[in-house]
């Protein structure tokens, strides 16, 4: 059975947060995470951590459950653009946000273990990881090789992984990959954010971690068959912030009048299109293109 919930039974910690991108259903989760579900078996491990929103949580959820084990955190601490506009900071782009996080994070500076290092290039060298919290990549790509590096030190029956931005209808390629994994069991929805949960029930295949494995190679029915995994065990609501990206798929690899069809037979309000229509509108590809383009026909949008 699929977890689905805001936490709303949680009471997070008293903490002074930085700016962050995370919903309060997210901070609840993410310590419930860290201070009910952890064992102590594996390491706690978050990918992508920001200025430090979601690392308190996780922390404070560590130091609560009086475990000994510290929150080992990684991120390039590369400023980006529209960072700025996010946070009210003043940091100049290509400029390193390191001592900002430091900052941000020192409460609980003893149950972290920070590093600079990118998803693509990680250097994992501390074990086994039993919870891993993934914000940084996005991409087919960057989440593959991720996995590459990480997988081999998974528990199968006992590593958790959360996806930050599963529902991000831009990262749309982190439910096409998870979906190809099927020792990746979803556990748990988080309502009012864009986290999914996963449990690892077997160990990863060599083959779905190679630089060759893509999902561009999928014909139309894989599309299908994969697509239809995701929606059919997503709450109502996730759907929703998902149902785009189905047509999406089929139109970039090719399948052109299966996407217009599969758009067609779509209910979405047009207060929901609207919505992921602006989430995709710094995506210049040709699918997000056509996407909007066609989502404003069909629902009579302007913008």
């Amino acid at each position: 059975m699929v977890h689905i919930s805001n936490f709303g039974d949680v009471e997070a910690p008293g903490l002074v947060l930085p700016p962050g991108m995370i919903s309060e259903s997210e901070r609840r989760f993410l310590y419930w995470l860290a201070s009910s579900k952890h064992t102590g078996v594996g390491e706690v491990v978050e990918i992508g951590t920001w200025l430090g929103c979601s690392t308190l949580h996780l922390a404070a959820g560590l130091r609560d459950a009086g475990r000994g084990q510290k929150l080992h955190t990684h991120d390039d601490y590369v400023w980006r653009p529209g960072m700025g506009e996010k946070s009210g900071l003043t940091i100049e782009e290509g400029q390193s946000f390191f001592p900002n996080f430091l900052v941000n994070v020192e409460p609980l500076r003893s149950h972290i273990d920070p590093k600079v290092a990118s998803a693509i290039d990680l250097g994992w060298t501390d074990g086994q990881i039993e919870t891993l919290v993934i914000d940084a990549p996005k991409s087919w790509r960057t989440i593959r090789r991720l996995f590459k590096q990480l997988a081999p030190f998974f528990i199968p029956g006992k590593t958790r992984i959360a996806f930050q931005d599963y529902l991000h209808f831009p990262s749309y390629e982190l439910a096409i990959y998870t979906a190809s994994l099927d020792m990746l069991e979803p556990q748990v929805v988080v309502l009012e954010g864009s986290t999914v949960m996963f449990l690892v029930t077997a160990p990863v295949p060599e083959e779905r971690v190679s630089d060759v494995y893509s999902y561009k190679q999928f014909d139309a029915a894989e599309i299908d068959r994969l697509w239809t995994s995701i929606l059919d065990f997503l709450p109502k609501e996730a759907c929703n912030k998902l149902a785009l990206a189905y047509p999406l798929t089929l139109w970039q690899l090719g399948h052109r009048s299966k996407a217009e069809a599969r758009l067609a037979e779509m209910e979405l309000s047009r207060e929901t299109a609207s919505f992921m229509l602006k989430k995709s509108n710094k995506n210049v590809e040709p699918h997000f293109a056509w996407i909007r383009s066609a989502v404003r026909s069909r629902y009579g949008l302007s913008q």
